[in-house]
């Protein structure tokens, strides 16, 4: 193999200066006539004809290397990856289509502009720094940025940058929009945060219910053996007050256990609506009538109904109506020895509905936590209660498509207002 290649012009050259070295006698080395003519231009067109050779091999080497080239710009023009080559200052120098879509703007067109311009500016420390260690490290590096086009809108990039010219320092970086990703993730830690609120509740109901049905029931044990062993010599009275006080308690212990169970139920945000059409002046007198046992002490519900007939019918979840109202009235008994005042206003397309006590209030402080799952204020440290029967009555209330609102004064009493449609939709927005 020759070191080097030379052209057939310079082949030329020197088999001219070979002959004229031939033709003069002077010069003529003392054996050159022992060197046959036909050999020497034998030789002579055997190198030229090698050089022939290694000089289309060339020429076809070139021609791949161009293949491969054009094969080379053609994939990073038309890449599914967005590809920008910059300068160390960030300048971009050349960029493929799908960098232009990323960006929003045809780089073919705006060469020299930076593209830390399209970086957010909360992420321009982020991108310095990234390009910075690329530079000194001279290693491929990493980082994700958020990426504002010029119209405003923005996108969340992975970006990975390595040296593309080691001596001219210029870099090519690889531009992933990792939105969908980003969702993604989102969504996963949501499920994740959700799955594990959903787990601590559980364990909190359980342990509220634990907590909540072990005195009631070692009275109503007591009770029954009570019964049990001297009911006969027991008067007829003292029975009674054993049975009634049984009674009590399994309606505490059952509004227990439905209050758990609606702050538990699948955890959506409204419990599902079986709405009947009823006549909800007779039913809230209902309603009262039932809980007659359980508040007790002499005290009472001072029922005031304002409507225009003595019969009103409502399209209402009537067990989520009695619970909202079951809730309130207990509530209301709870915090206040004195009577209870109900307010029941019947309008053409909305019922109003008001529960008043003159109890201790409601601190303003922790007013606006009354209706979290589970939240007790410093009032009810000691008043029975698992702290969801607010929560409950909310969901229930936004269930019919209504409203309820709180109006409260430490030492003044507690006021809980209803505003409900006289008809919830099966599905109220």
């Amino acid at each position: 193999m020759y070191k080097r290649i030379r052209t057939p012009e310079s082949l030329r050259e020197q088999a001219e200066a070979l002959l004229k070295q031939l033709t003069s006698t002077e010069n003529l080395p003392p054996d050159i006539f022992t060197v046959s003519i036909d050999g020497l231009i034998h030789e002579i067109r055997v190198y030229y004809t090698e050089v022939q050779m290694q000089f289309e091999e060339l020429q076809e080497t070139n021609a791949r290397l161009d293949a491969t080239t054009q094969r080379y710009a053609s994939l990073f023009k038309f890449a599914p990856v967005g590809y920008i080559i910059t300068d160390p200052q960030g300048k971009i120098l050349e960029a493929n289509e799908m960098a232009s879509r990323l960006l929003g703007a045809d780089l073919a067109a705006s060469k020299n502009a930076l593209f830390g311009d399209w970086i957010a500016s909360e992420d321009q420390d982020t991108y310095h720094l990234h390009r910075r260690a690329v530079l000194h490290k001279r290693e491929d590096q990493h980082c994700e940025v958020q990426i504002r086009r010029p119209d405003g809108t923005t996108f969340d990039a992975r970006l990975s940058t390595h040296l593309h010219d080691d001596h001219a320092e210029t870099l090519r970086s690889a531009i992933i929009n990792i939105s969908t990703l980003k969702q993604a993730q989102e969504a996963l830690r949501n499920a994740l945060a959700h799955e594990m609120a959903l787990n601590a509740l559980r364990e909190r109901i359980l342990a509220v219910i634990s907590h909540e049905f072990r005195t009631p029931l070692a009275t109503i044990l007591s009770s029954v053996e009570l019964l049990e062993s001297f009911g006969d010599q027991l008067s007829a009275d003292e029975r009674r007050q054993h049975y009634d006080k049984i009674r009590r308690l399994v309606w505490r212990l059952n509004t227990v256990v439905e209050e758990a169970r609606a702050a538990g139920a699948s955890g959506d945000d409204r419990p599902p609506l079986n709405a009947t059409s009823f006549d909800v002046i007779a039913h809230t007198r209902q309603i009262i009538d039932d809980m007659g046992l359980p508040t007790a002490k002499g005290r009472q519900v001072d029922l005031r109904i304002d409507a225009p007939s003595s019969a009103e019918t409502v399209t209402w979840d009537r067990a989520l109506y009695e619970r909202i109202l079951t809730n309130l009235l207990s509530n209301a008994f709870k915090f206040s020895e004195d009577d209870v005042i109900g307010y029941l206003r019947c309008q053409e397309a909305t019922i109003q509905i008001q529960v008043q006590d003159r109890g201790v209030g409601i601190p303003p402080e922790e007013q606006a936590h009354i209706f979290e799952a589970f939240y007790r204020g410093r009032n009810a440290e000691f008043v029975p209660g698992v702290g969801i029967g607010l929560f409950t009555v909310q969901r229930a209330v936004q269930a019919h498509g209504g409203e309820i609102t709180c109006a409260s004064a430490p030492g003044k009493g507690t006021t809980f207002s209803l505003d409900m449609p006289r008809h919830a939709a099966a599905d109220p927005e």
